[in-house]
């Protein structure tokens, strides 16, 4: 399908882009695991967990488009790398996951198709496996994932995305979905920062399809022109783990954090 479209656009005259500012495709604001760099502080709602800081540094870049009128293609690249630590063991690193991804992504009006392979991957941090003896889980998965994106209009969008685990480690099953959908306006007024309220549900077989549910709201600091810029916004998250080296645990939490686009 690439290849055909890539060349019917080559008889025409298309506009050819190399690191576009924009994205057809944003990955999902609410995803536990989106490749953004920020830092969140998480208090439990259960009483045997700990309080922990989450810091992540990744990004979400277009690398190349080829657009014509209301069609695009673009190839994107992502990556991150999310550490958490434990506030009450003396900032002791908990454990570390590691993405890195290139979506392929297909664009028409409202509607967009995305192919994306990537890969996950996580480790077990030194003091705790000191502290409380654990042994390092091999997670480990290479997806590819198929996605689809409708934004009706500009200020909010539906996704929802299916992903077949190619080459996993033996803890992991193949199989995932993720759903959801974000509003970003100016709800506030003309003058007033943007208004974001993310909602994102994402179950693994691995997890006997138990969903993981997060939210997210609040503040956007951005030009209009671009997805650049600093999100500060509160989160609720219940469900599986999203540190993978303890996907077997339930976690159930709310945070308040800030995440830079860059």
């Amino acid at each position: 399908m690439i290849a055909v479209l890539l060349f019917a656009w080559a008889a025409q005259d298309p506009q050819v882009e190399w690191l576009p500012s924009d994205l057809l495709y944003p990955h999902p604001l609410a995803d536990p695991r989106g490749p953004f760099t920020g830092s969140r502080v998480q208090v439990p709602l259960r009483s045997d967990r700990h309080r922990d800081v989450e810091n992540a540094f990744g990004d979400y870049q277009s690398l190349f488009r080829i657009s014509d009128g209301d069609e695009a293609f673009e190839i994107a690249g992502e990556g991150a790398a999310f550490g958490r630590f434990d506030l009450e063991e003396n900032l002791d690193m908990d454990g570390v996951d590691f993405r890195v991804g290139f979506p392929f992504v297909y664009l028409r009006g409202e509607w967009a198709v995305k192919l994306h392979p990537w890969h996950i991957t996580s480790h077990l941090g030194d003091e705790i496996i000191e502290r409380e003896g654990l042994l390092r889980i091999p997670y480990a998965r290479n997806e590819l994932a198929l996605g689809v994106s409708w934004r009706a209009v500009p200020a909010w969008r539906l996704y929802a995305e299916g992903g077949w685990g190619f080459s996993i480690d033996d803890p992991n099953d193949p199989w995932r979905w993720m759903a959801g959908g974000e509003v970003v306006d100016r709800l506030l007024g003309a003058d007033a920062p943007e208004v974001y309220l993310a909602v994102n549900a994402t179950s693994w077989k691995e997890t006997d399809w138990e969903i993981q549910w997060a939210a997210q709201a609040g503040v956007w600091l951005r030009s209009t022109a671009t997805p650049s810029g600093l999100r500060a916004g509160v989160e609720y998250f219940r469900g599986p783990s999203a540190l993978t080296q303890f996907f077997r645990e339930r976690d159930h939490y709310v945070s308040a954090g800030v995440w830079i686009h860059f």
